[in-house]
């Protein structure tokens, strides 16, 4: 288990190889540097990184403001859904209110996250504007993260889901606002 007095390394002799290896590295380095181009280079480590880096099981949705020219269903949706997932370890909130309105209004600003779950799968959405060159418009929209293996469970429920209780939601404060004049 242990090795016998013949076989164990002395110190010098550790620090020997360790100089030997420091040395060959730095002269690699050099080396590379000034022979190999920065353009394969830069190849080789982007090469070397999706060799050596795992793949991301998760998958991002997009759901933008506009779809086309006009106003995005889903979009709407999650926001109205999302201000009933606001937790309190939320650092940030945007607050309104209209003059038609009796209660606040509360959402997420640029940049928070919100973690939901559905059948015991977690999702995170992620709030997202940037602003357009054109005209200084901002685009605004939400990524949705959940893992791969969940694609047909989203597409397919997950999001039918965040619709129905969006439109749940505006109902009750329809009732609200007709009992409330």
């Amino acid at each position: 288990m242990f090795p016998s007095s013949d076989n164990a390394f002395s110190l010098s002799t550790l620090f020997s190889v360790y100089a030997s290896i420091t040395g060959f590295m730095m002269l690699f380095r050099k080396m590379l540097n000034d022979f190999m181009p920065m353009q394969l280079r830069s190849y080789l480590f982007r090469l070397l990184d999706q060799l050596f880096t795992p793949k991301s099981n998760n998958l991002t949705v997009i759901i933008d403001e506009k779809f086309g020219s006009e106003s995005n269903h889903v979009f709407e949706a999650a926001e109205i859904y999302l201000r009933k997932k606001i937790s309190p370890d939320t650092k940030q909130l945007c607050v309104g209110k209209t003059t038609k309105e009796k209660h606040f209004t509360i959402s997420i600003v640029k940049g928070e996250e919100i973690f939901d779950s559905f059948e015991n799968s977690k999702m995170k959405w992620n709030y997202v504007e940037s602003e357009e060159n054109k005209f200084n418009e901002v685009k605004r929209h939400y990524r949705l993260t959940f893992e791969n293996k969940l694609r047909e469970k989203v597409m397919g429920f997950y999001l039918s889901h965040v619709l129905a209780e969006a439109e749940e939601i505006k109902k009750n404060l329809r009732v609200v606002k007709l009992y409330s004049n």
